[in-house]
């Protein structure tokens, strides 16, 4: 089994400066990115200050519906009398923790771990092994995770759940729900031995180009094919550049003549 599957459903969150956080979810990604939070916005290099994460971890520690009643926005932004409450209560809570440098420099990396081991998702790519990027999506990362689940277990899981989902957990469950359906991108240990192996192969010829040296009407074998185990020349297919069509044999015909001095011989 993928160790990524295992550690979907058996991972725990860390303890941070006396708080537990919570499984990371498409809901703290959701929050995270409403406070215009460095841990979401996609840059990579962001300069992220002490400010920063301690706000990440105050989001992280709560549920969804915890996080809506504390960070809620009006038109125009934010609400700003919760905005104020929530530094607030983030000012007592560090007060009272009182982290000394080693402390915070340890809570740093032990937050960047605890994202990175949540947002770990089974590889996909083709029967080639080339990987494929699941987060070109025209609609937030967040909404497709949480319709992806609700998706994938038929409504068993509601979206109050979905939003509280650990996301390694939702990634398996959507995964495991798209092969079930037929979805065959998921990279099994038979494909990424492949792809190890065809790391060095000669970059290959275009589907169906001639090559010199073999006989009228074969190609060589292409990248996919020769991962699925098909090795030498393959025969070109109709349409193909190569393609050779069979030879068709020609017809007897017989005409009236030809018939007539059959008959007079007899």
């Amino acid at each position: 089994m993928d160790p990524v599957f295992l550690q979907a459903a058996l991972i725990s969150p860390p303890e941070i400066f006396g708080r537990r956080l919570r499984p990371f979810s498409a809901g703290h990604v959701l929050v995270l990115s409403a406070l215009e939070s460095p841990y979401v916005s996609g840059t990579e290099g962001a300069a992220v200050t002490f400010e920063d994460l301690v706000r990440a971890l105050y989001v992280c520690s709560h549920t969804f519906e915890e996080n809506r009643e504390r960070c809620s926005m009006v038109p125009g932004g934010l609400d700003p009398e919760r905005s104020e409450r929530v530094s607030r209560e983030c000012i007592e809570w560090i007060q009272a923790a009182a982290p000394t440098p080693e402390e915070t420099a340890a809570a740093f990396e032990t937050f960047e771990a605890y994202l990175r081991e949540y947002r770990l998702r089974a590889e996909h790519g083709d029967v080639c092994g080339r990987k494929i990027n699941h987060w070109r999506l025209l609609v937030p990362g967040p909404y497709a995770i949480v319709i992806g689940i609700v998706r994938a277990t038929y409504g068993a899981v509601s979206l109050a759940e979905a939003w509280d989902m650990p996301l390694g957990l939702a990634f398996a469950y959507i995964d495991t729900a798209d092969n079930l359906q037929g979805d065959m991108t998921l990279l099994d240990e038979q494909r990424r031995a492949n792809l190890e192996a065809l790391k060095d192969a000669p970059e290959p010829r275009k589907r169906g180009t001639p090559t010199p040296g073999l006989k009228p009407g074969y190609r060589l074998a292409t990248l996919e094919e020769m991962a699925d185990g098909i090795q030498g020349p393959v025969r070109a297919r109709k349409g193909e550049p190569g393609y050779v069509p069979p030879r068709r044999k020609k017809k007897k015909t017989t005409s009236r003549r030809s018939v007539k001095r059959a008959r007079k011989k007899k």
